[in-house]
């Protein structure tokens, strides 16, 4: 009996994609999919950048003060909320960073203003979830 690996999507483009539109890739209905540890770190990842998001938001007004420092292989984001006493580091990859950025800047408030690699890079990695269109035989 042979078990049989089915080929995974691009681990980074799925990551941005739940970070960008969650309900897309859904655990419930791709289940097997998120059996895979690779997927599994990928919605972690999302999970994880979404709810940096929205502390970042909710803290807005509380004195948020916030970096980013480079680091191999990324950055870290340091951030402070003065009211609640709060310093905090996170370590990012440049993808991940990209997508905070980018959802930050499409708020009504925005928090933070992408750049147009920023942008780039968020959107060449989702396409990489398409598939090459192949040209029609004759």
């Amino acid at each position: 009996m042979t078990t049989e690996r089915r080929a995974l999507p691009d681990v980074e483009a799925v990551t941005v994609a739940m970070i960008v539109a969650p309900g897309v890739y859904s655990r419930n209905r791709m289940f097997a999919l998120f059996a895979e540890p690779e997927m599994a770190r990928a919605r972690l990842r999302a999970t994880v950048v979404r709810g940096l998001l929205r502390q970042l938001q909710r803290s807005r007004n509380m004195g948020l003060s916030f970096r980013f420092e480079p680091r191999e292989g990324g950055v870290y984001l340091h951030y402070d909320v003065e009211k609640l006493r709060l310093v905090c580091r996170i370590e990012l990859t440049h993808l991940e960073r990209a997508c905070l950025v980018y959802l930050a800047s499409k708020t009504d408030t925005p928090l933070m203003s992408a750049s147009a690699e920023d942008r780039a890079l968020v959107e060449e990695t989702l396409r990489r979830l398409v598939p090459e269109a192949k040209p029609s035989s004759p």
